[in-house]
């Protein structure tokens, strides 16, 4: 229920929701009772004037020192600027309130020296409980003709507590979106994005989640947005090179693209009424305007993909590390499978003793089908995993093949090898990687990490190798990530 506002169910539920998810929050709630009884009345005011298009007229018992913070803070611009950022997206709002609030705490005051402090706050000619059963006593008075500069200067002071409060809360929201965007897409899934896109508890509980990952892990917080560069390096990439498939039109729609507008929507902008160019340009710019529909014939999708990754020692763990990049640039790859509607295997790899068998060596895998979303849990656990043992070229490559030749799915699969050492390759593993590519048209490329990295063994059976320095520069790879989609 709030406290300043006649808040809705949904916001409501929201911001409980939220509550829940994050123990942070629980903890601002639970300290900002501690100061006032009704803070969690104001907590859930604040998460509905973010959240919220529209809000109720301020309630009349309200107390003073919730109506003067939230009055001070809707009307900056800074408030107001976060506030578009998270319009009708729960999960922004509720990122942004409890960041609010954990830096507006200070500034809530006491319940018990609030109440021992109204009475000599009180005008003259008022009795000493008039006006306080709300919890809001009179305000304090100059002597007229004498502005209270003490007052001034508190209220100054306040409105740039609040106002870097709100730089903090924007800061925060533009690191949680950057770093779940990137995961949410690698997993085929999107909350809503602002007002009038739909968002359900299913999406939210799902962004929720990863958040409560990424923010607690800075290597899973790394490779998420290293990931989501490169994907965009990927696609920047592919535009650049390739032109757009010729289309025919297949009806009407809706839109703002001149080139596709229809002629008798173009016709208001040389009317002589000038209410009516101005319907016209207002309809162009709101994307509302009547126009061709236009659907390519060429395929945009190709097969599936298996990626197999190094996780030998030599390529490290954590944020900035070659085993991060490598996990970011199979995040970046599965992300367009997923875009793609393509099947996706991933295999992780290091090394094992000549008398082991080769299986030894496969550290984990999961598999994707054309059409699904991959789960949340496998997905992380294999970004995380860590790196250690050496390096076997022979044990990957036997898998890929297996999962070739048994996964209907993966027939013609295009392979990406991720490596920054070198391993010998047995001959009958080369001679059946080149079998395969013959018969099946199967590609095979190699990324190669690291200013040591050699791939001399990998020559023979790749169809490309890049080789990225020691700087991971992820403009090196968008070839790759533009060659595969």
């Amino acid at each position: 229920m709030g406290l300043l506002y006649d808040v809705g169910r949904w916001p409501e539920h929201l911001w409980s929701s939220h509550v829940q998810t994050f123990p942070s929050a629980r903890a601002v709630l639970d300290n900002g009772t501690q100061r006032q009884p009704q803070f969690p009345g104001f907590a859930s005011d604040m998460h509905s004037s973010l959240y919220c298009r529209h809000l109720s007229d301020l309630q009349a018992e309200a107390p003073a020192w919730a109506r003067e913070l939230l009055t001070t803070a809707t009307e900056l611009p800074e408030f107001q600027r976060l506030r578009q950022r998270c319009q009708h997206n729960g999960f922004l709002a509720g990122i942004a309130a409890e960041s609010l609030l954990s830096t507006l705490l200070p500034m809530v005051p006491q319940a018990e020296e609030k109440a021992r402090q109204e009475p000599a706050q009180q005008p003259p000619g008022h009795a000493a409980g008039e006006g306080q059963a709300n919890g809001q006593g009179p305000a304090q008075h100059a002597p007229q003709g004498r502005p209270s500069a003490q007052g001034d200067a508190a209220a100054a002071d306040q409105r740039r507590q609040i106002r870097q409060a709100c730089r903090e809360a924007a800061h925060t929201v533009d690191q949680a979106g950057q770093a779940t965007d990137a995961l949410q897409q690698a997993l085929g899934r999107q909350q809503g994005q602002g007002p009038g896109t739909q968002e359900s508890l299913k999406d939210l509980d799902d962004v929720r989640r990863l958040y409560a990952l990424l923010r607690d892990n800075p290597t899973l917080r790394h490779i998420a947005a290293l990931a989501g560069r490169l994907h965009r390096l990927g696609q920047a990439h592919k535009k650049a090179r390739f032109e757009p498939a010729v289309g025919t039109v297949k009806g009407i729609t809706l839109g703002g693209d001149l080139e596709r507008v229809l002629p008798s929507e173009l016709a208001g902008l040389r009317s002589a009424n000038k209410l009516l160019r101005l319907r016209t340009l207002e309809r162009l710019m709101s994307r509302k305007a009547l126009q061709y529909l236009w659907r390519g014939e060429e395929s945009l999708t190709r097969g599936p993909l298996i990626v197999l990754v190094d996780e030998s020692g030599s390529m490290g763990h954590g944020p900035g590390s070659a085993g991060a990049w490598s996990k970011a640039v199979c995040l970046a790859l599965m992300t367009q499978a997923i875009d793609q509607h393509r099947a996706f295997h991933l295999v992780g790899f290091s090394g094992h003793r000549s008398s082991a068998s080769w299986r030894e060596a496969i550290n984990h895998e999961f598999h994707c089908d054309a059409g699904s979303s991959p789960p949340s849990e496998a997905v992380c656990t294999a970004l995380l995993r860590g790196c250690d043992g050496g390096t076997s070229f022979n044990a990957p490559l036997r898998r890929a093949l297996e999962v070739l030749q048994d996964t209907p799915t993966m027939r013609q699969a295009d392979i990406v090898l991720i490596t920054d050492g070198e391993a010998t390759i047995a001959d009958d593993v080369q001679q059946a990687v080149l079998a395969v590519r013959a018969r099946e048209g199967v590609q095979l490329y190699g990324v190669l990490v690291g200013a040591d990295a050699r791939g001399n063994t990998l020559q023979p059976i790749a169809t490309a190798l890049w080789h990225v320095s020691q700087q991971l520069d992820g403009a090196v790879v968008a070839p790759l990530l533009a060659q595969v989609s």
